[in-house]
């Protein structure tokens, strides 16, 4: 399962919650941290939801691996000292928004 959240005062959260992250795994942004063309788009997935606060889809196996993969890329990164860690987290962040944008075109 992967959520997309807004969590209140310009900031969200997206989840997901399988067999590699049993318990859950979060990643929290607020609204500067992306691009504003960006920020436009996941408030738009929330009007598409009906104005709901949080946006959730059940997984394929597949789909499931994908995403964690894409989280294991952002705790890494997350822990890394890297000069352009930061810039790699935005990357991963907008892959999960477009994730999360082909599963709600899909349904």
């Amino acid at each position: 399962m992967i959520d997309l959240m807004a969590t209140g005062e310009g900031r969200f959260s997206i989840g997901h919650v399988s067999s590699w992250y049993p318990s859950g795994v979060w990643y929290t942004f607020d609204q500067t941290f992306l691009p504003d063309h960006v920020m436009a788009h996941v408030r738009t997935l929330a009007l598409h939801a009906g104005m709901r606060r949080e946006l959730r889809y059940g997984l394929t196996a597949d789909q499931n691996y994908e995403v964690a993969r894409i989280f294991m890329k952002l705790d890494g990164e997350a822990r890394s000292d890297y000069m352009f860690s930061l810039q790699l987290q935005k990357t991963y962040l907008v892959e999960l928004i477009h994730f999360i944008t082909r599963l709600n075109s899909a349904g």
